[in-house]
């Protein structure tokens, strides 16, 4: 395929998940030759840095992204000199006006979706008036993260419709594996997410505890922020986990710390769209374990322990049972050669190119 010219747009440069969703795409288009320009809606953030060395130019907007016509004249005057062959956009929210805004200079657009669309007459309301005033463009592509979440967009009516295709979520393959310790004392186990009611952190923090009640000496880093944090420190204490939960914070390395752990938990609702956090686990190798819901087979195929949701008992026996070397190595073995296969960044952005240009016969 020639080099592209492909506009990335995001809302922010914060370091969620779809921030590196974008960033690991690009560095692979960069790598391959293409041409990537980073268009932010927002303000600037803490992610600028990573976006730097990847994009050839990146705009800052600053754009009133709360008022519709506002924001669609922001990015209309933004994108008026630019000539680019695709545009890669990574939020549904205000999708009709910013595809509006960019279909005169950018037709053919790719929607990154990852997290599950919930029905709702005011989102499909929302949605449609929208659309009579910014008719989305005719080469407007949805391709969600996982089969879980093309199907809540195929169950969503204003968003069936749309020509819908899926593409595993990406993440960066380490060149090594973490090291399997044969004796674990104690045994480190850890989680990487927000700390919001999307996750299930509270089941994990309980399971943890019994763990403990058992003889099994656990201890359990959180690496994240969010709204529920005070609430759940305030559970650890309850629980009596004070010097055996240690809540991390945001870190800029989270492989290093990663590596520090034995098994990686992934305790989570359905309202998860992939689980990120647990495919990096994978990459390195560590031996994970996830709830038995939303999209995590997808993700975890027969490499992790699955447990059921919101069942501390399950996963405090799941977890006690890792203890095993034999085991963890197998699971290790397993997890880091499924990621290699599903969650390369090159096969990612293969599949964002094929829908953009193969299915024309422009590549």
């Amino acid at each position: 395929m020639p080099p592209r010219r492909l506009l990335f747009l995001l809302y922010e440069l914060s370091f969620g998940g779809v921030e590196r969703q974008a960033q690991l795409l690009a560095e692979a288009a960069k790598s391959q030759g293409h041409h990537v320009t980073l268009l932010v809606l927002g303000g600037d953030g803490p992610a600028h840095p990573r976006f730097t060395p990847i994009c050839e130019q990146i705009i800052i907007l600053h754009a009133p992204v709360n008022r519709d016509m506002a924001l669609h004249q922001a990015i209309r005057q933004a994108v008026q000199p630019l000539q680019h062959d695709a545009a890669f956009l990574f939020s549904t929210a205000k999708l009709p006006v910013i595809s509006h805004a960019l279909r005169s200079r950018i037709p053919m657009q790719i929607m990154h979706v990852g997290n599950p669309t919930r029905w709702s007459w005011m989102e499909y309301f929302k949605q449609s008036v929208r659309s009579l005033y910014f008719r989305p463009s005719r080469q407007l592509f949805l391709v969600a993260n996982s089969r879980y979440t093309l199907q809540s967009l195929n169950d969503h009516f204003y968003y069936q419709p749309f020509p819908l295709s899926f593409s595993l979520n990406c993440v960066r393959i380490p060149d090594t594996p973490v090291s399997i310790r044969e004796t674990c004392e104690p045994l480190r186990i850890g989680m990487v997410a927000r700390l919001d009611r999307i996750k299930d952190h509270a089941t994990l923090l309980r399971a943890v505890a019994l763990a403990r009640k058992q003889g099994v000496n656990v201890v359990c880093e959180l690496l994240g922020r969010g709204e529920l944090e005070e609430e759940l420190k305030k559970l650890s204490v309850e629980l009596g986990l004070e010097q055996a939960v240690r809540f991390i914070g945001w870190s800029a390395d989270v492989d290093s710390t990663m590596r520090q752990w034995d098994i990686f938990v992934f305790s989570t609702t359905e309202q998860e769209g992939f689980g990120n956090a647990a495919a990096e686990a994978m990459a390195a190798g560590l031996p994970c374990i996830l709830t038995d819901i939303g999209p995590c087979r997808e993700v975890g195929g027969d490499a992790v322990r699955y447990v059921p949701f919101a069942n501390p008992q399950a996963l405090a026996d799941a977890i006690i049972a890792l203890q095993s070397p034999v085991i963890r190595r197998d699971l290790s073995t397993r997890a880091r050669a499924r990621a290699q296969k599903y969650f390369r960044a090159d096969r990612k952005l293969a599949d964002f190119l094929r829908i953009a240009f193969a299915s024309r016969g422009a590549a």
